[in-house]
């Protein structure tokens, strides 16, 4: 407690400059808390999500991370750690106060658990309907982004001209989607289950008997493995028949039965269609993920239910609705590995083959809701482009680790499917923004190891020098929209570059030198980086900097305000900050040495452009000053510079430039070969 105390006793001294000596601590520990605070965000929402722990500290390290070191790691996984555990003992909790459970009880651990005895071992045939599944996810994933970004695109241009038009779109979509969803299940008939009475419980299944070439004398789903089927339009009635100490319960036709009062019979009839839609997200993953229920959904249904999802999905993403793609992504997936699944039943039925689902044979990998699991990540990756971390996921949240090779291989084929025709949705988003992210290497048809970043810098830069007066800094900022400015120093050979400043730290100082009136000030790095420490504070202090610095209306009215007057009232007397003093104050020299980055990395002209693109990713820069032999500023790059379309054009002009000097050359050569 007594270092902490002292730590923030140091963060509120303001005035202290020793958070800019170069061997100072405290900005390394800042800068790493960046680093986790930019992550922690992202894979502890995954982690919660789906309780898995490992799967969140994948997903960060490969999707979110652009810098890691093992000290981030093992960051990341403690926090991992500690909201999957803080997740547990709520529910935990939940149960104990509603008297369900116990408290400190972990008994649902997983979020789409295979049911008790039926994780089977695989085959290196579930290869092929897995590859199969891939390329399918694959080229759905393509269709799925595609319209994501088009409908993200739309959105933009028709609700940003509308007032109401972020509020309106999610009520018409809930209004639409509700509709469909009460009205789509009419067109789908009840489908009878065979149910039976095992120890006071009832247990139902559905296609699992009757010459199928799936015999089951009783199903292996138990009553908490999958949600109950939802009756919708249809009935629970007909005749029984008891044998033994069990009931059994049979459908008297294919026709929905009247309530018969009095004979206590049941037939359990169930709406396939209401069974994926009357339920959450959760729930219905579950019954596609439930195994030993091959029948339990047709071809029509699962068609029907995926486009409808699809499409939902689609156009529900990017609006001003809570809610996320994870859900959406492993329903539709798992609709398809289990339309897959179906046809490789009906295959492998056709071809006369035989198999008990209580017996573990060579064909009992053959279950639609294995495929289902395989489905949801093969589509997960293909819009995603996860591979490690969705492989983990997916074992976490399912706790089948017999089915790690069909949904390795599916998630892999769909990752090179989408690969080859487009990127993934998140990065499509970022376009659709304007965020210009920079992928892990540049892309481009031909290869930039030998093009020159004078390419695609930017000249000519304006440059800061390292005493200047407060006048030439103002109009420097208002000249400019640049976030970044050399600093060079005065010498025999010229101006040559000696550090950066960025606009946010002159602004501080700046800001400091208006209301202190003097600019003999010295300017912690704590509130230079305040953004970074108190983004609260920041946020309110940042248009008062964009103000005094670059207004001259405010800044005269600083001079009757408290903050300038030294009687401390708006008629007072001036202070020392006064506009007696304002031209003495714009007229002053300001020392720019102590705040400039020293460290700041520079390259030269000549440098290889796609080295400086790994550089600049690599070490998360925001620019990267370009200097010639002698050290002098020549252009600067940033993160625009280094995007797809800005390096095509660079490489463009590098090969007309070659090819232009290759012509010179050749008529040169003709013309001393006259002479």
């Amino acid at each position: 407690m007594n270092s902490v105390t002292t730590e923030k006793n140091k963060l509120n001294n303001v005035e202290s400059a020793d958070y800019l000596a170069p061997n100072s601590p405290h900005i390394g520990c800042h800068i790493s808390l960046i680093y986790f605070q930019h992550c922690y965000c992202f894979k502890v929402g995954v982690a919660t999500a789906f309780n898995a722990p490992i799967g969140g500290l994948l997903f960060a390290f490969e999707e979110v991370a652009s810098f890691w070191q093992q000290s981030l790691g093992w960051q990341v996984f403690f926090a991992c750690m500690c909201a999957t555990l803080a997740l547990n003992i709520s529910k935990s909790a939940l149960k104990a106060f509603t008297g369900s459970g116990q408290f400190g009880w972990f008994d649902q651990e997983v979020a789409f658990e295979v049911q008790a005895g039926m994780s089977f071992s695989s085959h290196v045939l579930a290869v092929v309907p897995a590859m199969i599944i891939g390329v399918l996810a694959g080229l759905l994933a393509i269709a799925f982004t595609l319209l994501n970004l088009k409908v993200s695109r739309m959105r933009d241009i028709l609700t940003s001209h509308l007032k109401w038009g972020r509020m309106w779109e999610p009520c018409i979509l809930a209004v639409l989607y509700t509709t469909v969803c009460m009205l789509l299940p009419l067109f789908f008939p009840c489908t009878p289950t065979e149910c039976q009475e095992i120890g006071g419980v009832l247990y139902c299944e559905t296609g699992l008997q009757g010459g199928s070439g799936i015999s089951s004398n009783r199903t292996g789903l138990t009553n908490n493995a999958a949600p109950s089927l939802p009756l919708y339009t249809c009935r629970v009635v007909d005749t029984v028949v008891s044998t033994g100490n069990s009931t059994t319960w049979y459908p008297r036709g294919d026709s929905i039965m009247p309530d018969l009062p009095g004979n206590g019979t049941h037939t359990v009839y169930y709406n396939q269609m209401a069974t994926l839609l009357f339920s959450t997200g959760e729930d219905g993953i579950k019954q596609l993920f439930a195994r030993g229920t091959h029948k339990r959904f047709s071809y029509t249904t699962l068609f029907v239910m995926g486009i409808c999802y699809f499409l939902g999905a689609a156009l529900c993403s990017g609006s001003a609705i809570s809610s996320g793609l994870f859900v959406p992504m492993l329903m539709i997936g798992a609709i398809l590995g289990r339309i897959v699944g179906l046809a490789t039943v009906d295959i492998a039925q056709g071809l006369g083959q035989t198999w008990s689902v209580e017996t573990f044979g060579p064909w009992t990998w053959i279950d639609p809701g294995a495929f289902a699991l395989v489905g949801a990540g093969a589509f997960m990756s293909g819009v995603t482009r996860l591979t490690l971390a969705l492989a983990v996921i997916m074992i976490e949240i399912s706790s089948d680790v017999h089915m790690l090779l069909p949904v390795l291989v599916a998630i892999m084929t769909a990752k090179w499917v989408a690969d080859s025709l487009s990127h993934s949705l998140y990065h499509g988003l970022l376009e659709v923004k304007c965020v210009p992210f920079l992928l892990s290497e540049p892309t481009s048809k031909y290869s930039l190891d030998l093009v020159p970043v004078s390419y695609v810098m930017r000249s000519p830069v304006v440059t800061l020098k390292e005493h200047m007066k407060v006048r030439e800094v103002t109009n420097a900022l208002r000249g400019v929209s640049h976030n970044g400015f050399p600093v060079v120093r005065d010498s025999p050979s010229g101006q040559v570059f000696v550090g950066l400043l960025t606009r946010s730290h002159i602004m501080s100082v700046l800001q400091r030198i208006v209301v202190a009136g003097s600019t003999d000030v010295e300017v912690a790095w704590v509130e230079l980086n305040r953004k970074m420490m108190d983004p609260v504070m920041a946020q309110r202090s940042v248009h008062e900097q964009q103000m005094v610095v670059l207004s001259r209306e405010l800044q005269s009215s600083l001079m009757g305000s408290s903050i300038l007057m030294g009687g401390g009232g708006l008629g007072g007397g001036r202070g020392r900050g006064s506009l007696g003093g304002e031209d003495e104050i714009e007229d002053r020299v300001v020392d720019l040495t102590p705040y400039m980055n020293t460290s700041a990395f520079v390259v030269s002209d000549s440098f290889s452009l796609e080295r400086a693109y790994l550089l600049f990713r690599t070490m998360g820069l925001r620019h990267l000053t370009v200097v010639d032999e002698h050290n002098h500023v020549k252009g600067i790059v940033t993160r625009k510079d280094l995007l797809g379309y800005r390096l095509d054009e660079a490489l463009t002009r590098a090969m007309g430039a070659h090819a232009a000097a290759g012509t010179n050359g050749r008529a040169n050569r003709r013309q001393r070969g006259a002479v």
